[in-house]
């Protein structure tokens, strides 16, 4: 006896060239080839490596333009929520250009004529007008 094998076990009135036709067309797929450049060396090139983390020089610049503005928002913010307060620090600021311009020496207490001073601005004003007559930044 013989074993009929899968070859001759096919009906005669199928054609082999239509079985292979009634089958979708398969495509090619081919795999992608790494960039040839990379294993490429030339002796004149260097390869930059690419960085990881952060961009710290355009976060220091961010940071040069952003604090400025928060802190004078931050500034005006308090200005308006305390008028007394911002009222005392522009006094403060005068007096200090005051004798920055005229007498050096006594910037160092300016502080404690400002606190002695305080709510009697006119006072201190018409003072220092008089003592630095010539001095533009006294005349207030």
């Amino acid at each position: 006896m013989k074993r009929a094998s899968k070859r001759e076990s096919k009906p005669d009135d199928v054609d082999v060239d239509d079985v292979e036709s009634e089958e979708e067309p398969q495509e090619e797929v081919k795999p992608k080839k790494k960039s040839q450049k990379k294993n490429r060396v030339d002796p004149g090139v260097v390869e930059k490596e690419e960085k990881k983390g952060y961009n710290w020089g355009a976060i220091v610049i961010m940071l040069m333009f952003a604090i400025p503005m928060l802190i004078t928002g931050t500034m005006q913010a308090i200005d308006m929520l305390y008028p007394e307060a911002a009222k005392v620090r522009q006094f403060r600021q005068q007096v200090m250009r005051c004798y920055e311009a005229a007498n050096p020496s006594k910037v160092s207490e300016v502080d404690k004529f400002v606190e002695r001073y305080v709510g009697r601005e006119a006072v201190l004003f018409a003072k220092l007008r008089t003592k630095y007559e010539k001095v533009p930044q006294c005349q207030f």
